[in-house]
């Protein structure tokens, strides 16, 4: 996977560190692993954006 930066993620208002601070240590790796795939991928799979 390539770690070059292609697009940035914004969170609107504090609602994302709010839900992200209550998770346990499994989801928060599973959340920021979805971001770096976000982030340095130039298509995304649509399984990242299904539920969304």
């Amino acid at each position: 996977m390539s770690e070059i930066k292609i697009r940035t993620i914004t969170f609107y208002k504090n609602y994302f560190s709010e839900f992200y601070k209550n998770q346990n240590l499994k989801v928060k790796e599973k959340i920021l692993w979805t971001f770096r795939i976000i982030e340095t991928q130039k298509q995304i799979p649509t399984d990242y954006f299904k539920h969304l």
